[in-house]
């Protein structure tokens, strides 16, 4: 995430703390993100996104191939 510009701003006048992870996530477990709801309540704003592509999840660094027509 990037903690540049307006969102960085944005970050610091907010009483809320966002938390953004591919569910099979394992440089950012499931276990991080209950630590950070059992401390912070309702402070933390959970997204977990189901993955695109779980083979990727094993190498960090890679990219997905364009689909096809996409350039």
């Amino acid at each position: 995430m990037c903690l540049t510009g307006g969102f960085a701003l944005a970050m610091a006048v907010d009483d809320r703390v966002l938390g953004l992870r591919f569910r099979g996530d394992k440089f950012v477990p499931g276990a991080r993100f209950a630590f950070l709801r059992r401390e912070l309540g309702d402070a933390f704003l959970a997204v977990e996104l189901e993955d695109a592509n779980p083979d990727l999840v094993d190498r960090p660094g890679t990219r997905p191939a364009p689909a096809s027509g996409d350039t």
